[in-house]
């Protein structure tokens, strides 16, 4: 794999990896791809910060664009970072994660979705890209996530949306219902990709 970011296009979703270089902040890393894919498509200067959906702090959570209306999701795994930007204007949430196939990964995620049965990596990354849209990623306890199969596609949504973040509110993606669909990634050779999107 490259270090430079290599970029696809996919629902109208900018998604970038980039191999990460040894002795670099990831984070630092990672938001300087954001801003660059979205320098690129939006032709103006952008910051990239952090909030978390949880406690407002701003030295972690996701990532938050100012400088132009857009959406960002960040994931690593092993030495690559991967990163997904959207027009807020189409889209209304976005998450994305990653995973690297090892049949050693696959073990470690037994019991985490059903109690002693195993979850495939593309099941998990497909909770984590739904948990990651919604906004409060892992505060929400995964199994509360489903995965539909329809004709439209496959789709996920978070079940008992009555409950509430520790700060009382819940996540604009949560009250709108917002069932984003998911999408594969083809990304770099051995790592699982799955993307969730909500288009306006």
């Amino acid at each position: 794999m490259s270090a430079h970011p290599e970029v696809t296009l996919l629902a109208g979703v900018r998604v970038a990896w980039q191999t990460l270089p040894p002795a670099r902040a990831r984070r630092e890393i990672a938001d300087a791809l954001v801003a660059r894919i979205a320098t690129a498509s939006t032709g103006g200067t952008v910051i990239v910060g952090r909030r978390c959906e949880r406690c407002g702090a701003t030295d972690h959570g996701r990532p938050v664009v100012t400088g132009a209306p857009i959406q960002a999701s960040v994931s690593y795994t092993a030495d690559v970072v991967v990163v997904a930007v959207a027009d807020a204007c189409r889209v209304l949430a976005l998450g994305i994660d990653a995973e690297r196939g090892a049949p050693t990964r696959q073990n470690g995620l037994r019991g985490l979705i059903i109690p002693g049965q195993r979850t495939s990596l593309r099941h998990w990354t497909r909770v984590e890209a739904v948990l990651k849209a919604d906004g409060r990623g892992l505060s929400v306890d995964p199994r509360r996530v489903r995965i539909e199969r329809t004709l439209g596609g496959v789709h996920g949504s978070i079940t008992g949306e009555s409950a509430r973040t520790e700060r009382g509110v819940r996540p604009a993606s949560a009250a709108l219902g917002i069932r984003p669909r998911l999408l594969r990634v083809r990304g770099p050779r051995g790592i699982v990709i799955s993307l969730a999107v909500a288009s306006v």
